[in-house]
């Protein structure tokens, strides 16, 4: 376990993202972040790009289990290579839920969304 201590200043929220982006791979199962600052600092725009980019790994980490290229998966969701790899590479401004759950059934998976 390690862990990392005092403040990241970032100026912009394209920063936040990236930083978001990096951590993201390291991350598994049970993991707590523990985000703190004013309101205004980022912690939100943080989370929001850290979900997205997990969601991402998790899609390509799929597809490769099924032994899929991002072109045939496209060909099941009905667009192109280029929209998957966007997907994949945390590129895509808009990944929507109805989105998420085309991609689930293309890889025979289940999107489960859960509030408690």
């Amino acid at each position: 376990m390690s862990f990392l201590f005092g403040p990241i200043l970032l100026a912009r929220d394209v920063e936040t993202a990236g930083l978001a982006a990096r951590i993201a791979p390291l991350l598994r199962a049970g993991d707590c972040l523990l985000l703190e600052g004013p309101i205004g600092a980022g912690k939100s725009t943080f989370a929001r790009a850290l979900i997205r980019a997990r969601l991402a790994l998790r899609i390509a980490e799929l597809r490769k289990r099924k032994k899929l290229t991002q072109g045939q998966l496209a060909k099941r969701l009905h667009t192109t290579q280029q929209v998957v790899s966007d997907i994949e590479t945390f590129k895509h401004p808009n990944v929507t839920l109805l989105t998420l759950q085309k991609i689930a059934h293309a890889l025979d998976s289940r999107l489960v969304v859960d509030l408690r």
